[in-house]
């Protein structure tokens, strides 16, 4: 359990930052467009839609830790692509931090595939929210360090190789994550049936609850997913903030999935997932609708979108623990990381399709550049979250409709 907190504290910043803003400054940049910036910032959801699959597959097949230390060697390449790029001609650069990023995004969707099973041969059913709980409040305590530490080093323009510095710190810490999960057992997992990829697929998609849960996922991820990239992407283009204040606010996001992961896992073991889920839906939809209104409200607009994005961090954080905890229930005992690679692939997908489609809007042009909300300055990137966050407290909804949230009622004998 030491080495499994470990491993997430000394790789998360790397993988965070694409979500903190720190990417999406190094991609502009690097001159790339709007487009390709939401593309390249939701391709580790993409790569895990498309691979997360046939890697836990294998992973059952010759066991998690010889596939889990393989991405891990490709992620340290890919990492190391993003972040010697600029030392070339500017087309060569593009294409090799390109490279890079889908290198790490695959590494990472292989080492997802088993990384749920891996634990659940050593974590105590009894305190599965309160161990992921202190699990990610650990590594979200170190990003949110991180984060804050290079925010002081940028300023209103930082040059390339102020990026790189960072990266390349970034880098080591995936050299670190690779010594420590190497340490960590792969004990109690179910022998290989010998079944085909097919058939393995077969048995998991029947399994009771289970696929209800990851269309649900799928659904809660497309329209939440895209929220801080349009964020950042509004702060930089039509707020014009400086970097080091876009990396301050994603910050601010860290520094609330502080609160949130401690607070969910103690909400998931006490009440259970449903009114989590529940609150993460309409916290999501007030906000979406509140981020636009930042000149309507009598506050400094940092700190009133620092207050957003913290509170955002607030529940992504506690869907990720009601996510997490739900999965260990309704996951088959056959062909686990296969079952948990269908998950992954679905909620991913769900992220990925996320950019997909606000990168699609922008491009095809049919949202106004700027527009006035109730007398207030607007985006087209304040228009997606504005419609992604309604839809969000619409689906609210599907809570009736997937069994795996609700679960069953125990009917009890009743007493004399």
């Amino acid at each position: 359990m030491f080495h499994s907190v470990l491993c997430q504290i000394v790789s998360a910043p790397g993988t965070l930052v694409f979500d903190t803003g720190l990417m999406l400054l190094y991609f502009t940049k690097l001159g790339l467009s709007d487009k390709l910036i939401l593309l390249l910032l939701s391709s580790r959801m993409t790569a895990t839609m498309l691979s997360i699959s046939g890697a836990a597959y294998l992973s059952d097949r010759i066991g998690i830790k010889p596939v889990g230390i393989a991405s891990c060697v490709l992620g340290i390449i890919g990492y190391s692509l993003i972040t010697a790029g600029p030392f070339f001609d500017d087309s060569i650069a593009r294409v090799i931090v390109v490279t890079g990023v889908i290198g790490f995004s695959f590494g990472l969707a292989w080492f997802n595939s088993g990384w749920f099973v891996l634990l659940k041969g050593f974590v105590p059913a009894s305190m599965t929210g309160r161990y992921f709980g202190l699990m990610r409040m650990s590594w979200q305590l170190a990003v949110t360090l991180v984060v804050f530490a290079y925010s002081a080093v940028l300023g209103n323009d930082s040059p390339l190789w102020v990026f790189q510095i960072v990266l390349g710190m970034l880098t080591l810490g995936l050299v670190v994550k690779l010594w420590s999960y190497a340490r960590i057992p792969e004990v109690g997992q179910m022998p290989f049936s010998g079944q085909s990829f097919i058939g393995a697929l077969k048995d998991v998609l029947p399994a009771p609850q289970f696929l209800p849960f990851c269309a649900y996922s799928f659904l809660l991820a497309l329209f939440t997913a895209a929220g801080p990239s349009l964020f950042n992407l509004t702060e930089k283009h039509h707020l014009e903030m400086g970097d080091n204040t876009i990396a301050m606010l994603g910050g601010a996001a860290m520094v609330g999935a502080l609160v949130g992961y401690p607070l969910g896992g103690f909400i998931v073991d006490r009440i259970g997932t449903k009114i989590v889920f529940l609150c993460v839906h309409m916290g999501f939809m007030v906000l979406a609708i509140s981020f636009p209104l930042r000149g309507k409200i009598p506050l400094d607009p940092v700190l009133y979108l620092g207050a957003i994005h913290t509170i955002w961090g607030i529940f992504m954080a506690m869907s990720s623990i009601a996510m997490s905890t739900e999965l260990f229930a309704v996951m088959p005992t056959q062909n686990r990381s296969l079952a948990t690679a269908v998950w992954w692939s679905l909620a991913n997908g769900g992220s990925s399709m996320s950019g997909v489609l606000a990168a699609g809007a922008i491009s095809l042009g049919f949202l106004k550049p700027q527009w006035e909300l109730l007398g207030n300055s607007a985006s087209q990137y304040d228009a997606l979250i504005l419609v992604f966050g309604l839809l969000t407290g619409l689906m609210a909804i599907t809570l009736g409709l997937v069994p795996s949230v609700i679960g069953k009622h125990k009917w009890l004998p009743r007493a004399s």
